[in-house]
């Protein structure tokens, strides 16, 4: 196949450059076919993408995390069951996630997020409920950091290991692309009295 580079008065064409497909980057091909395409063994015909996106309903995703307090609970299954209405109530298909007891920590909820892969339609909607707060003078974020642990926290160190923002839950789900992105937290966003950086010895 050909691509124009450059481009002269009124839009004319004054040179072209080949290409292969094997040298086109991934990153460049995401803009234009979803995941599922991509991925495919057989490369899909102009018809067959279209039909397949055609035929490819939306999806809502709901991603609910909350701590094990009985009120964490009910609020997560408050805005499951509201979310799960509202799918119904728009006609496309609901897919939920909720993580709690083992798999309330830190690597179980950035792991189901990378491996999550909405399409350029869907809705992705992540919910937390549970403990929260803020580092004292840090400015680097405005959002709570997620507690997700159980119990009490022993040390500084374990509680910088087993948190994680708001905020950066937000770029990571932001980055998949969809439709719609909803990013909320149920908890609290006071300051402790330790900072980001551990600086002492």
């Amino acid at each position: 196949g050909t691509l124009p580079f450059e481009g002269g008065e009124n839009n004319s064409l004054t040179g072209y450059k080949k290409i292969q497909q094997h040298t086109l980057p991934k990153s460049f091909l995401q803009q234009f076919f979803t995941a599922e395409e991509l991925n495919t063994k057989t490369p899909l015909t102009p018809a067959q993408i279209s039909k397949v996106r055609h035929d490819k309903k939306p999806v809502f995703y709901l991603l609910a995390v909350h701590s094990g307090e009985r009120l964490c609970r009910e609020d997560a299954d408050d805005v499951s069951g509201y979310f799960e209405d509202l799918s119904r109530f728009m006609n496309i298909h609901f897919r939920k996630t909720i993580l709690r007891d083992n798999d309330f920590n830190v690597k179980t909820v950035t792991k189901t997020i990378q491996v999550l892969t909405p399409g350029n339609n869907d809705i992705v909607v992540f919910t937390y409920s549970g403990h929260g707060f803020s580092y004292i003078e840090d400015e680097q974020y405005k959002f709570p950091q997620l507690a997700l642990w159980h119990g009490e926290s022993p040390k500084k160190d374990f509680i910088r290991v087993n948190t994680i923002n708001l905020e950066e839950i937000y770029k990571m789900i932001l980055a998949k692309k969809a439709r719609l992105s909803i990013v909320t937290g149920d908890c609290c966003n006071s300051y402790i009295e330790m900072r980001r950086q551990h600086t002492e010895p």
